[in-house]
């Protein structure tokens, strides 16, 4: 793990975040590719692929919440941790629509029993 990655680990998060194991696609720099998301928060989500991108990076994240809308939204890469081929990495949303925050938020908070 990189020395932003280990600083990021040691900060109390903001927002409670859920398992998100669904397909994110990531455009990056006129690139578009698929990726497997991780977590999900209201703040950002984490997704890992074999793609190199920057951390400081701006990407657009395509993502469908489970019983809600589809969503398209500008995003920050802040922190990246490899791991073999993959790597994972963690994005902040920016300017995400407050009803696109409403369906996350209520998709956190309802999780199942067995992910806690």
């Amino acid at each position: 793990m990189d020395n932003q990655g280990q600083q990021d680990q040691g900060r109390r998060r903001r927002f409670p975040r859920r398992l998100f194991r669904r397909g994110v696609g990531v455009l990056s720099g006129g690139r578009y590719f698929l990726a497997q998301g991780g977590e999900i928060s209201e703040g950002g989500m984490s997704f890992r692929s074999d793609e190199k991108l920057k951390v400081g990076a701006l990407v657009v994240l395509s993502f469908q919440i489970p019983d809600g809308q589809f969503v398209s939204v500008r995003a920050e890469i802040r922190n990246q941790d490899q791991k073999g081929n993959e790597i994972g990495y963690g994005c902040a949303f920016e300017n995400i629509a407050f009803e696109r925050k409403r369906e996350i938020r209520h998709f956190v908070t309802n999780r199942p029993e067995s992910e806690n």
